[in-house]
């Protein structure tokens, strides 16, 4: 879920807007002319605990054509169109690339696993609206040949008949749900190790009064719970879990013991803790503003530098952290390079790091990076407060502005633009996804694909 990049910032004098991206790495071109439409038929609605699935969905997929999109979207150049399908009601969940499919979800509780020309795998019926809450939720999660993700009702201001689910990524069967009656929303946070973890949220966000599960992986089989806050984000290795909620940074073994808690590095900036390099690296904000490196035995502090990193990235043997400056260290707190400029790190692609830049102004845009060195490439700047980069691949790096309805697609080695795709009816696109050379990005009910 985002968090306000403003409010990220206040605290520490500087004036920016929205965004932000998941802290694990997110598990994993398109044909023109046709625009099929999702048509599959949902497998049996139910839901069930511990490992037994309902029946595979039957696959009747057609290819009627569409005009237009459903929020009245706009692309230009009209040839950076590449495809468009259209669903029987908004897309509320991605698109998200997630192993070799796109994955949407629809405000009728199907989920859809698309082709990246367009076809439609297979639709299956979870429930829900695929709302995530107040917490941070990483739907769709690709694994082992299996798609785990989180659905649920908001009502109100609480959630209703929320429950994880483990889908066959080939055929649509669901292998497992998993849902109790929780009084509030439930979103996925990692799968690690063979397991699967949620975590409970409301909209009191507390240090306490929620619960961490780690589900088996295969069967579904809640193995513990513990207590934890409201989460904010989490990371997971084979054997631990790092959770941040509204009062603490937990880090929990594999068997729900808890090793250690620490109550001054909960305000997580809007990536999660990292297991890398022997260390739980995290970028906090506002009081504890910095970048720490924890021992993740003790929650020891081997280093810190307490200056105004707000969000981090690692790759490799690096943490690229933005904020007020944009600079790399390595594990062992090494400086390797500052390049000075105002922005947030979004994503790394083949030796660039792309970063989301700001200004006090009011202006923001795009900055490419050398991962080697810092020097910057090229930039793309946009007549708004900022632009989020949001993924970058061979051959698009796509930029979500906040303030104008519109996704750029841009070259990923000039900046120069491709294409603009513009919200309609006043509303904006969603977040888009980024596979081989396509953008693919969701309005209203309808998915573009776009070069």
């Amino acid at each position: 879920m985002r968090r306000d990049r403003r409010a990220v910032l206040g605290s520490i004098g500087t004036l920016l807007a929205a965004g932000c991206l998941g802290g694990q790495e997110s598990p994993e071109g398109a044909s023109g002319g046709s625009t099929p439409t999702a048509s599959e038929e949902p497998a049996t609605t139910g839901s069930t605990t511990g490992g037994s699935s309902t029946p595979e969905p039957t696959t009747e997929p057609t290819t009627e054509g569409t005009t237009g999109t459903g929020g009245n979207a706009s692309v230009t150049p009209e040839s950076a169109l590449a495809w468009q399908s259209s669903f029987d009601a908004d897309v509320s969940l991605g698109p998200a690339v997630a192993g070799d499919a796109l994955y949407v979800g629809t405000a009728d509780g199907n989920l859809h696993a698309v082709e990246f020309d367009g076809t439609v795998r297979w639709r299956t019926e979870v429930g829900g609206s695929f709302y995530t809450g107040p917490g941070q939720d990483e739907s769709p999660i690709h694994a082992d040949g299996t798609v785990y993700l989180a659905s649920g009702e908001q009502t109100g201001g609480h959630g209703d008949d929320f429950a994880v689910h483990a889908v066959d990524a080939a055929t649509g069967s669901r292998r497992w749900s998993s849902g109790e009656d929780y009084p509030s929303f439930l979103s996925l946070l990692a799968v690690a190790g063979g397991r699967v973890y949620t975590a409970t949220s409301d909209d009191a966000l507390s240090g306490e009064g929620e619960t961490l599960t780690a589900h088996d992986a295969a069967s579904g089989e809640a193995l513990w719970t513990v207590e934890v806050g409201d989460a904010q984000a989490a990371g997971a290795s084979d054997d631990a879990v790092a959770v941040a909620d509204w009062g603490y940074l937990r880090v929990v073994d594999a068997d729900g013991t808890v090793r250690w808690e620490d109550d001054e590095l909960s305000e997580v900036a809007p990536r999660a803790p990292v297991f890398a390099g022997g260390t739980v690296l995290v970028a906090t904000d506002r009081s504890a503003n910095g970048l720490y490196a924890l021992d993740p035995a003790t929650g020891d502090r081997r280093w810190s530098y307490t200056d105004t990193f707000v969000n981090s990235l690692v790759a490799g043997d690096r943490a690229y952290v933005g904020g007020e400056t944009v600079a790399a260290y390595g594990f062992d707190g090494s400086q390797t390079w500052d390049a000075g400029i105002q922005a947030f790190v979004e994503t790394l692609h083949d030796e660039t790091l792309y970063c989301a830049r700001f200004s006090e102004g009011g202006g923001g845009g795009a900055v490419a990076l050398s991962a080697a060195d810092g020097t910057e490439r090229w930039r793309h700047d946009v007549d708004a407060e900022i632009a989020e980069v949001v993924d970058a691949d061979d051959a698009v790096a796509a930029v979500s502005l906040q303030g104008v309805p519109a996704v750029d697609g841009l070259d990923p080695s000039t900046g120069d633009r491709r294409f603009r795709l513009a919200g309609g009816d006043g509303r904006g696109p969603s977040d888009p996804s980024v596979h081989n050379g396509t953008t693919f990005v969701a309005d209203g009910s309808t998915v573009s694909a776009l070069v």
